[in-house]
């Protein structure tokens, strides 16, 4: 009995761990995006778990299968932002500022009208690239600081609710949008 339960809880942890990979945008689906190493750790304690009770059956194989197979799916998302995975960016040796570039990501949250907090950081962080998040058509109209002159290039994106700023031109900028 306690088999046919840590097999159904196998194949629940392999649900959970290709729910995010389906175009589906609802919360519900997309909250499974995040709490990777939990599910890594359950996934990998359930495959323990029930080899330890030595499955005889085949559902008792097919819940370890799934288990086992959505621990390696989870610990593949999760190694490349450990210590043990290779460093992806280079390090420079420059110190020219010329070579810097300063980004203010900001979420506003679309109720917060507090416009001069944000003009206030902007100009004194005085970034390349401006990013706010959450923002409405109220905050593409209201947030420009007087030194908004300097804004080269400008994106808003309703579907993802932000808006970009760009001072500084950067090198072969490209702005996109995805619609998935």
């Amino acid at each position: 009995m306690l088999q046919l339960l840590f097999s159904c809880l196998g194949c629940l942890t392999l649900l959970v761990t290709l729910a995010p990979y389906m175009r589906i945008r609802h919360w519900s689906v997309r909250s499974f995006d995040f709490p990777l190493l939990q599910i890594a750790i359950a996934a990998t304690a359930l495959a323990l778990i029930q080899l330890a009770f030595e499955p005889e059956r085949w559902w008792h194989w097919a819940g370890v299968a799934a288990s086992v197979i959505a621990a390696v799916i989870q610990w593949a998302r999760i190694y490349p932002w450990t210590p043990l995975a290779r460093c992806t960016v280079v390090k420079s040796n420059s110190q020219a500022p010329e070579h810097e570039l300063k980004l203010l990501v900001s979420n506003v949250l679309t109720p917060n009208r507090q416009a001069s907090k944000l003009i206030d950081l902007v100009q004194e962080h005085d970034p390349d690239i401006l990013l706010t998040l959450e923002s409405d058509q109220w905050w593409g109209i209201n947030w420009m600081p007087p030194s908004a002159s300097r804004c080269r290039k400008r994106c808003a994106s309703p579907s993802t609710i932000s808006t970009a700023c760009i001072s500084t031109p950067v090198c072969r900028w490209k702005m996109s949008r995805s619609n998935g």
